[in-house]
């Protein structure tokens, strides 16, 4: 984190070519198990249920906040890389949804975690224990994610307060997560509810609005210092 953006967006680019790479293993691995019973039972899914399930995973995706906070350090146009963004993301998503629907069916409700059962059934191939790849690259990517919010932390409190470098504010960041995850460690119920709250779309439209303000008010109180210094 302290290296910042760039190097960062380095590594993650070596952990998404591995996450690519993994994925399409485990699609040849498992294909002679699609079923694709399962898939058009899912497609008759109630609409109710469909927009509960559209709505909640678009506030899980609080992706949109480093989006937010870290525009200016995107090289390019900034709109072409948030469609790209979108796209592949939503193609991994359809993609890993048809996997785990199709091979796993109703048993998919009694584990979970469903797409690593399906990384599991892997092993059949020449590869065995496959699902320890996924799993090598689902802790990298949870550090990369842990280490993306951190720096969008500090970029954030720099923007509202005074600091000459990020490092301050990634100790502050560090020492939040470090304490709410110390708390969550404690029982279940409390990840629930961090769960829940961040679902409920509550976090990202309170940045949404929220920071935009006190960042004005921040620039507002700014101009009048160097007005009143001048």
């Amino acid at each position: 984190c302290r290296l910042g953006v760039e190097a960062m967006a380095r590594m993650a680019g070596f952990v998404f070519g591995g996450l690519i790479l993994t994925i399409i293993v485990i699609i040849v691995a498992v294909s002679p198990e699609i079923n694709l019973v399962w898939f058009e039972g899912a497609v008759t899914n109630d609409v109710k249920g469909f927009f509960e399930f559209f709505i909640e995973n678009i506030f899980n995706t609080t992706e949109i906040i480093p989006f937010m906070i870290l525009a200016s350090y995107v090289k390019g146009n900034f709109k072409t890389s948030s469609l790209w963004f979108c796209i592949i993301i939503g193609a991994l998503f359809l993609v890993t949804t048809f996997l785990t629907y199709t091979v796993l069916g109703n048993y998919k409700e009694t584990i979970m975690f469903p797409f690593y059962t399906v990384a599991a059934m892997a092993e059949k191939t020449l590869t065995e224990r496959y699902n320890l790849a996924y799993i090598i690259l689902w802790v990298f990517m949870a550090i990369i994610k842990l280490c993306l919010y951190l720096i969008t932390s500090a970029k954030a409190i720099r923007n509202l307060f005074v600091f000459k470098n990020d490092t301050l504010p990634l100790v502050f960041s560090a020492l939040a997560v470090f304490v709410l995850s110390t708390i969550a460690s404690q029982k279940i119920g409390y990840v629930n509810a961090m769960y829940s709250f961040i679902i409920s779309g509550v976090p990202i439209m309170l940045l949404a609005v929220l920071y935009p303000a006190g960042i004005f008010v921040a620039n507002r109180k700014k101009k009048g210092q160097n007005k009143g210094e001048i």
